[in-house]
Order: structure tokens, then C-alpha cells, then sequence
């Protein structure tokens, strides 16, 4: 029955169709119905803007939770473990330009999921061995 969401209406407790269908309904419902949605959610918003900062706080809350326990860890270069809002991530492959940092993302809009995907492909620095690693790619400083 783990297939199936529980709703007390439903026959033996359960909802009348499994949690796949579901999930496909749902999508194409919100594709043909999505400039009613998108405006009833601006209409809301406008009508509750104190409920719509506090989701806005633990929403971002929740985000700065995830990215802190993937900060949580010693510099890459140093070893030494600093506060977690001392640690930055490094990309490896470089910043693209026009694409958010972490930081951004986890202030924006964005999705948590894919942020902490790229998270998770960076490298965790504490903020000094970061810009020395900054300095040394930019300059090309080797004793540094």
C-alpha cells in the first residue's frame, strides 16, 4: 500500500488511484491550467504579504540548513574547520558567466534540489584559501 497515498475519505483509508498516476495528473493539470495558477498565486500573494514572508523565511531557513550541513566540513586546502558561513564553495571547472553562484541560488527562487546538486560538485573552501586559490588562477602565483 506504500504505492498510495492516504486521504481519510478514501476506500480503507487510501486515495483511489497510486501516487505515479497522481503525479502525472497533477503535472498536466498544472500545464493546461498554469496562467490561472500563476495569477491566483500573484493575487494572493498581493492580498498576504505577511503569510508570504513568513513562508519566504523558512523557506529560505530551510535552504540555509541544507547548504550549512554541506559547509560543515574542513577547508580542502587548509584543513581547518571554520563557522560554516566562513566556508564558500569553489567550482572546479570555474564560474559560468550569466549562471548564479550557490549563494544566489539559495536566495533566489531557485530549486533546492538542483542547488545542491551543483553544491555537491564543488569544492569547500574556507574564504581565505579561497581567494588565494582565486589569486593564484587569476595571476598565475604558484607561492601563494
Amino acid at each position: 500500500m506504500d504505492e498510495f497515498s492516504h486521504q481519510a475519505g478514501g476506500a480503507n483509508g487510501f486515495a483511489s488511484i497510486c501516487k505515479k498516476c497522481q503525479a502525472i495528473y497533477a503535472k498536466k493539470w498544472y500545464q493546461v491550467n498554469k496562467a490561472h495558477v500563476c495569477q491566483y498565486q500573484r493575487e494572493w500573494n498581493s492580498a498576504n504579504p505577511l503569510k508570504q514572508k513568513q513562508y519566504d523565511k523558512k523557506r529560505y531557513a530551510k535552504k540555509m540548513r541544507v547548504i550549512n550541513e554541506l559547509r560543515d566540513v574542513p577547508c580542502a586546502d587548509c584543513g581547518k574547520r571554520y563557522p560554516t558561513c566562513v566556508m564558500d564553495f569553489h567550482h572546479p571547472d570555474g564560474h559560468i558567466v550569466g549562471e548564479k553562484s550557490i549563494a544566489q541560488r539559495v536566495r533566489s527562487e531557485g530549486n533546492l534540489q538542483q542547488t545542491i546538486k551543483d553544491a555537491k560538485k564543488c569544492i569547500v573552501l574556507c574564504a581565505n584559501c579561497h581567494r588565494l586559490r582565486h589569486l593564484r588562477l587569476r595571476q598565475g602565483y604558484k607561492n601563494v
